[in-house]
């Protein structure tokens, strides 16, 4: 790559008095072959960020760019297309990276090597790597390790998706400044990085690296993460408000790929209704209160709004066990047999419903034991494929949320089992009408 400016670095921060100059010195340490620009949009900050940022700027003229903003725009509806825009005049690289004002990048190579590889691998559209997690309430420092892939790696759709084992750190992105001729369409979404990552995968290849060269600060004061770790009716609602703009997200993004990733995309939306369904018991809120949380949040509320909010609100009453829908009711009582797939929390609510309902149950069953003696509720635990009842007389009603539908059916009839109920599959609430399944 020739001496041109070869990266924009994006840096977003609010209140991180505490944590920017870290960012900032992250910045300046970088060994590259080529130039590269930092542009810091500050949303307008109180506690000595804006100074900070300022100071730096004089000092180092020809790197930094500062924008501070007149009013804080957390709460401003259009904030995302205004910083786009920003963006846009602003981050003039062929790549940009990312980097947040409370987190701070490790390694001196980090930009060359992400840069070194896209420029020998066009078919890649965003570079990314572990980093470790700062607990900000604890002071501890653990590996994050969020793609399941030691050394380097393109990472699949599923996981990506799903995010298995957790969201890839924002401070690893470097993608291809050309994500930015998409209709982003995610501007009404709740959060950005995740958007942006799945836009990438549209686009190419996301990479891996296993190396870690940043670091996140988790849990820090006003972070997105303290506030989904809070209890606050305030963060509460702001937790109920997130989930329902990933789901209304997920939406549009299945629309996007012309439903590419609908397979995938159907069980991330179950997941995340799920986790809607515990904020709703937190919360309190009522069911008009929630869906006008779900308007605010979307700007442009879709008309399925109320049907997944309505899910999210069945999913949290058999949470409390206080009801058996008549399908299940009437399956239980035409088996002879009757077990309870699962051990977990669902499992729970179907034996808190048996009882009420007073309906005798055999047992559990999972699809891999490794205690034999195992009870639950004072009833046996078995294998899946060991179960000691004739199968045209056994009944199986899952206790588990049907994410991963598929891989329980398939365990279900390699079993044998042919008579079985999913009370908790929530697949019917997924808004794919115009699909192509």
């Amino acid at each position: 790559m020739n001496r041109d400016v070869g990266v924009s670095i994006f840096c977003l921060t609010y209140n991180h008095v505490d944590y920017i100059q870290d960012t900032l010195e992250g910045f300046i340490k970088q060994k590259t072959n080529y130039r590269y620009n930092v542009f810091v949009y500050d949303d307008a900050s109180t506690d000595g960020t804006s100074q900070i940022l300022l100071e730096y700027q004089n000092k180092y003229p020809e790197l930094f760019r500062v924008y501070i903003s007149e009013y804080n725009r957390f709460k401003d509806r259009n904030r995302k297309k205004f910083i786009y825009d920003l963006e846009v005049k602003n981050l003039t690289a062929k790549y940009v990276a990312m980097c947040e004002g409370d987190d701070y990048w490790t390694d001196e190579n980090k930009l060359q090597m992400q840069v070194d590889y896209m420029e020998a691998h066009p078919e890649c559209s965003m570079y990314i790597h572990n980093c470790k997690w700062l607990d900000c309430i604890t002071n501890t420092m653990t590996l994050g390790n969020p793609v399941d892939i030691e050394g380097e790696g393109d990472v699949s759709a599923e996981e990506l998706i799903m995010e298995k084992n957790g969201h890839p750190p924002t401070a690893s992105f470097l993608y291809r400044k050309e994500l930015f001729k998409e209709d982003f369409f995610f501007f009404n979404a709740v959060v950005g990085d995740y958007p942006l990552l799945l836009c990438a995968l549209n686009k190419g290849k996301v990479h891996y690296n296993s190396k870690d060269m940043s670091v996140y600060r988790y849990k820090s004061k006003g972070s997105w993460s303290g506030k989904m770790n809070s209890d606050t009716d305030e963060n509460k609602l702001y937790q109920c408000g997130h989930y329902i703009g990933i789901i209304d997200f997920l939406h549009k993004y299945d629309q996007y790929t012309n439903y590419r990733y609908q397979r995938i995309i159907k069980k991330k939306i179950v997941l995340c209704t799920d986790a809607l369904a515990l904020c709703v018991q937190k919360s309190n809120l009522s069911e008009e209160e929630l869906y006008n949380t779900y308007v605010q949040h979307t700007c442009c509320p879709i008309s399925s709004g109320k049907k997944f909010i309505h899910m999210a609100y069945k999913l949290a009453e058999y949470r409390k066990a206080i009801f058996m829908e008549k399908s299940t009711l009437d399956f239980v009582k035409s088996k002879n047999n009757i077990i309870i797939m699962g051990t977990g929390a669902y499992s729970e609510v179907l034996t808190q419903q048996f009882l009420h309902c007073n309906i005798d149950f055999a047992g559990y069953a999972v699809t891999h034991l490794t205690d034999n003696n195992m009870r639950k509720n004072g009833k046996k635990v078995w294998q899946l494929d060991k179960l000691p009842y004739e199968r045209k007389s056994l009944g199986v009603v899952a206790g588990i949320l049907a994410a991963d539908k598929e891989d329980i059916i398939s365990s279900l009839e390699t079993a044998g089992i042919k008579n079985y109920i999913m009370p908790y599959d929530c697949e019917w609430m997924f808004v794919g009408e115009d699909s192509n399944e």
